[in-house]
């Protein structure tokens, strides 16, 4: 049990060890190939804008698979979701392969395509696992240990994609990560045994039929109710849509300059690496959304901060206080979604596809905003605009935010019939 110290981890988060280490192969993949597809985009359309508009394009689909999938996922498991986004992680670097020989912007879309839908059942799996096989008072160290797995990733792979790059090119690199993607599916269809507590497996009904103005009312009776996290997650969102669009180029323009440079994105993932651990060892049960707000704010100062960092070092231990602050903040907010969720029984992924959908809506946003305003005032003036937002946002969640978060019970129990 987790009480005290790294020792307590052993016992109850064994079950922990094989989710993690699965997800930290695909997301070892996905990372390599977060870094290499902006630059990518901009090379074969020849603009920011352009590499925005189709990296927007992999959150519209996953806009439109948060209102589906509820209904049609209901009846599985964190399993068989788990195993189908490293299915779609070895699909997208098919499709990219075929796009890097065969240019065209509509192969393009259809990998943008493939990659949304990656990232939602990656994101209905996570959230099923959490809330169905974690108690309530060990999700924030769950997310927090999840997250120093995710981190790791996202740390190395810039890293390793770019000597794969400069070794053997474009498709060197999506042979290493469709390798990845590969091992990750075997590994978890090997090991990868998922145990719920019995109120919190999913229904044995069949799928419900999809009637998408049923799933918007729910939506909206849902979302009137967290209103604030969805907030935080949402603005979350743009920023790390932010980094991984404007700021993957940005980073590739200062390693030209330096080999400095080349930090700029891992020290943007880096600090999770160390938080996760810390948040799990913490064990916060209370007081998670005022630290997802205030983590916010702090988000926002760092990044305002970057319009006038007048050189490269300060750039960079800037965007490590962005990682370090966000590294709270994500946690946090996955946390209180974890609880909420729990607390809505079989109709979970209702709740499930709107916490979703934030992160969709700041992808569709996010690479689009970022790259007009990069085009205007640069890449430092695209994250300080950013910036901005994040520290007005969180400065006014942390005043009108409940200290819980009240489900509309009534109407759960009538979807449920």
């Amino acid at each position: 049990m987790l009480k005290r110290g790294v020792g307590s981890l052993h016992g109850r988060w064994r079950g922990l060890t094989v989710v993690l280490f699965a997800l930290l192969l695909v997301s070892l993949s996905d990372a390599i190939l977060s870094d290499w597809v902006p630059s990518f985009l901009e090379k074969s359309g020849g603009g920011a804008l352009f590499m925005g508009i189709v990296m927007s394009s992999s959150s519209m689909v996953g806009l439109l698979a948060d209102l589906v999938l509820p209904s049609k996922l209901k009846r599985y498991g964190a399993g068989k979701i788990l195993l189908w986004a490293m299915a779609m992680n070895i699909v997208f670097c098919g499709v990219l392969w075929w796009a890097t020989g065969w240019p065209g912007w509509w192969l393009l879309v259809i990998a943008m395509a493939v990659w949304g839908i990656y990232y939602e059942f990656l994101m209905f799996g996570s959230y099923q696992w959490v809330s169905s096989s974690v108690a309530r008072e060990d999700r924030s160290g769950s997310w927090g240990l999840l997250a120093t797995g995710k981190s790791f990733a996202y740390f190395l792979g810039p890293l390793l994609g770019g000597a794969i790059g400069l070794a053997v090119g474009d498709r060197g690199i999506l042979v290493v990560a469709a390798v990845l993607g590969v091992a990750a599916a075997i590994f978890w269809r090997l090991f990868g045994r998922v145990r719920v507590r019995h109120d919190d497996a999913p229904a044995a009904d069949e799928a419900e039929p999809f009637i998408w103005k049923e799933e918007l009312r729910r939506w909206w009776i849902l979302g009137s109710r967290i209103w604030p996290i969805l907030t935080v997650g949402l603005v979350l969102g743009l920023v790390d849509a932010t980094y991984w669009s404007v700021g993957a180029v940005w980073g590739e323009k200062m390693a030209q300059q330096s080999w400095l440079g080349i930090w700029f994105l891992p020290l943007y993932t880096l600090p999770s690496i160390a938080m996760g651990l810390v948040l799990a060892m913490l064990h916060i049960q209370n007081h998670k959304k005022k630290l997802a707000d205030i983590s916010l704010m702090l988000v926002g100062v760092f990044m305002v901060a970057m319009w006038w960092a007048d050189s490269m070092w300060m750039l960079l231990g800037l965007s490590l206080m962005v990682g370090l602050t966000t590294a709270v903040a994500f946690p946090m907010t996955e946390a209180v979604y974890s609880d909420v969720i729990a607390r809505m029984g079989h109709e979970k992924k209702h709740l499930m596809g709107l916490t979703s959908s934030m992160g969709s809506l700041a992808y569709i946003i996010g690479p689009i905003t970022a790259g007009l305003l990069s085009s205007k005032w640069r890449e430092g003036g695209a994250m300080a605009v950013v910036g901005v937002m994040a520290l007005v946002l969180g400065a006014w969640l942390l005043a009108v935010t409940p200290k819980k978060l009240k489900l509309p019970q009534k109407e759960i129990k009538e979807w449920e019939r």
